[in-house]
């Protein structure tokens, strides 16, 4: 390759995905929620950044979460959380969040990414409960290629644990925004319990088109 050449792709590429970050660093994905289920509960959804961009693969972020999550490796997850504790600190600020909660996870690992993060930024807000049961084998929502799929696995596997629990304004984190179905389903189970009035989702990775379903992580 000519560096000088693939190197004006690569910065025209990169200004190409940066221009939907907000000033404050984040990419709001609610129109394409809308796009992909239709019927969406979130009243906001974002995510950090994408999981990976045309011809050059997994952003930062997206190879960092990958290898994190894949190796369950402490010293990557020291690398991915300053990348991840001030946007979330910054969102709940902004935003008005007065709880939030984390997804549970489908996998069991000995090192439970988000439960890792979790842990290390400690959020000064109430933290809602979530457990995720199985009524017999697992399914991992990256083995499901149909969004219909993804709808109901979610909607049948994702409980709350506090059931008392109430905020205005919650938060719920999730590592990887696939087709937004395990996000979405939550939200929708939250509101008809009438656990939290509005309900804000990030992502810390995001597919760019059209909510493409991740299968890697």
């Amino acid at each position: 390759m000519d560096p000088l050449k693939e190197s004006t792709i690569y910065l025209q590429t990169i200004q190409k995905y940066e221009r939907f970050h907000d000033v404050d660093g984040y990419i709001n994905g609610t129109q394409k929620l809308l796009d992909s289920l239709g019927e969406v509960y979130l009243d906001t959804c974002f995510y950090l950044d994408f999981y990976s961009i045309e011809k050059y693969g997994k952003t930062k972020l997206g190879t960092l979460l990958f290898h994190a999550k894949q190796s369950q490796d402490k010293k990557l997850l020291s690398l991915l959380e300053p990348l991840i504790e001030k946007p979330i600190s910054k969102l709940i600020e902004r935003e008005n969040i007065t709880g939030y909660a984390f997804i549970p996870p489908s996998i069991d690992r000995k090192v439970q990414l988000l439960k890792e993060i979790e842990k290390d930024i400690a959020l000064k807000i109430p933290r809602l409960d979530l457990k995720k049961i199985w009524r017999g084998t697992p399914i991992p929502q990256k083995s499901l290629s149909s969004i219909g799929d993804r709808v109901k696995n979610a909607r049948d596997t994702i409980f709350v644990e506090n059931k008392d629990f109430y905020t205005d304004t919650i938060l719920l984190v999730d590592d990887a925004l696939g087709s937004g179905a395990t996000l979405n389903e939550t939200a929708k189970k939250l509101k008809d319990a009438g656990m939290a009035r509005k309900v804000i989702g990030l992502a810390l990775v995001g597919s760019f088109k059209g909510f493409d379903i991740i299968r890697e992580i």
